[in-house]
């Protein structure tokens, strides 16, 4: 399914002239045999590397064709574009959602209350949603990081360790409600940190 998304917004006229398309084999390969969920769904960044591949090529080839068929196959990949955004992308009035949060949504308007609790020249461990807001500073991690690693440093295999800036993070700012394996890990380090501020969706935690 994945590879049928990636190609048939183009109509698969890449296919008629396919050296410039085949660029993208090896990065679209990597993706369809990667263990990493996110790698092999459209929704996420890892595809959009592939996507200039796919566009040029197909662009190339149709430069490669007669006037007719260039014609038709033109109407062709927009068609094709069309009914795909409509199957699968989060456009209005498409078949596909995506969540998020508008700037006046009540986690939001939450999250800005709590944001004002944490100084700006300290470190900190935050739940991923609010962490690029924070990140205007010197030292930031997305939780569960640094109290066990997940997603961090130069292996994206390594995790389960826990960090030595854990020692030194300074703030953390968490949802209200964690999940099951989010919720033993902080557990395990809550006792070393105080409540300085909490509303009904996020709580900020400092050093005691």
């Amino acid at each position: 399914m994945y590879v049928w998304q990636m190609l048939s917004p183009m109509a698969f006229v890449f296919a008629y002239r396919p050296g410039l398309a085949l660029v993208g084999v090896v990065m679209l390969a990597s993706n369809v045999v990667s263990t990493f969920w996110y790698q092999h769904h459209i929704h996420h960044h890892y595809s959009l590397i592939i996507v200039p591949c796919i566009v040029m090529g197909s662009a190339w080839a149709l430069g490669k064709m007669s006037r007719n068929v260039m014609n038709a196959s033109v109407v062709l990949v927009a068609t094709a574009s069309f009914l795909t955004a409509f199957l699968w992308s989060p456009l209005p009035l498409s078949l596909s959602t995506t969540q998020h949060w508008t700037a006046q949504s009540a986690p939001v308007v939450a999250a800005r209350e709590a944001l004002e609790f944490v100084p700006g020249d300290v470190s900190v461990a935050a739940y991923h949603s609010v962490s690029a807001h924070l990140a205007r500073r010197v030292e930031i991690y997305s939780f569960p990081n640094p109290f066990q690693r997940s997603l961090y440093g130069p292996d994206v295999f390594a995790k389960g360790d826990r960090l030595p800036q854990a020692e030194t993070v300074e703030y953390v700012i968490l949802p209200l409600t964690l999940d099951a394996d989010a919720n033993a890990i902080w557990q395990a380090e809550v006792s070393r940190f105080s409540v300085v501020f909490s509303n009904a969706w996020w709580v900020v935690y400092q050093r005691s």
